[in-house]
């Protein structure tokens, strides 16, 4: 398995403890590293066959946004 990854992703989401922390929100930077077998992409150059990190990225901004939670560690 190779390991893929989404360094510096910023997301705008509603995070924290503190009352005010839910009235506003804030920048999130991820760093995200995930497994994929990159071979069968790598095999013959096909880009289906790949990650499509704007995808995820856009995934992980809604799921933050749909599920607010107070700690980060709940989050990651």
């Amino acid at each position: 398995m190779d390991k893929v990854f989404i360094k510096g992703l910023n997301i705008q989401t509603t995070i924290g403890f503190f009352e005010w922390e839910k009235q506003i929100k804030q920048t999130l930077v991820i760093d995200l590293t995930m497994c994929w077998d990159t071979a069968k992409a790598a095999e013959n150059d096909e880009l289906a066959k790949t990650l499509d990190y704007a995808d995820i990225s856009e995934k992980i901004a809604i799921f933050a946004n749909e599920n607010p939670v107070d700690l980060l560690e709940t989050l990651a």
